[in-house]
Formats: structure tokens, C-alpha cells, sequence
């Protein structure tokens, strides 16, 4: 766990107000920004992964929402990606859960996330 002070409140406030004026000028999603960061404050690899994903599933869903209901993107090709991507994440969560539960080793969750952030 976290231990919360005054000075770590006020950082780690400043720096997620700052990763959501970069998310909207950019279009990357917040939590692209503030997954190392909670890697530095000592959140376990499995729950920095865990809230990480949960953001950018919000943030790029909205924006997939906004695409489809300005008329953008046909909804039949937003249904047809979704479910594709779906399938994905529930075919990568299984493998990597199994992999982290077979080898103890939630290093790969860091891993998986820099690659995800370095491309």
C-alpha cells in the first residue's frame, strides 16, 4: 500500500491533472501517462496494470462513441472491431494471467506496459 502524505497528494494530483491536459491536446489516453508513474509510488505491478487498462478502455471507448455517433465510422465496422478486440483481451488476459500464475513473476505486466507506452 501507498503511504499517503501531503507532499505525495499533491504530486501525484498535479501530475493527473497534468496527464489529462496531455490526453486531451494528444488524444493519448491518461493512462498511458500514469501507469509508470504508479509504478514509482510503489503500487503493485498487478493493480497499476489493472487500473491502467480500466483507463484507457474508458478513453478510447468514448472517443470510439463520439466517432460512431457524429456519423465518422460506420456503427457496423465499430461492432465488427469491437468484438474482434474482444476476443483479443480475453485470449491475451487468460494467457498472461496464466503466465504470471505459473511463474510468480508480474514483471511481464511492466514489460507489456512499456512496450505499450514505447510504441
Amino acid at each position: 500500500d501507498v503511504m499517503w502524505d501531503a507532499g505525495k497528494l499533491r504530486f501525484y494530483a498535479s501530475f493527473t491533472f497534468a496527464a489529462g491536459v496531455v490526453a486531451g491536446l494528444i488524444g493519448i489516453g491518461g493512462g498511458m501517462v500514469l501507469g509508470p508513474l504508479m509504478l514509482v509510488l510503489g503500487i503493485h505491478p498487478r493493480v497499476s496494470s489493472a487500473t491502467t487498462a480500466t483507463m484507457i478502455v474508458m478513453t478510447s471507448s468514448s472517443v470510439a462513441i463520439m466517432f460512431v455517433t457524429s456519423g465518422l465510422v460506420p456503427w457496423k465496422y465499430a461492432l465488427f472491431f469491437f468484438c474482434i478486440c474482444f476476443c483479443g483481451a480475453i485470449v491475451g488476459k487468460k494467457y498472461i494471467d496464466a503466465y504470471v500464475r505459473r511463474t510468480g513473476m508480474a514483471s511481464i505486466l511492466i514489460g507489456i506496459l512499456a512496450t505499450l507506452i514505447a510504441l
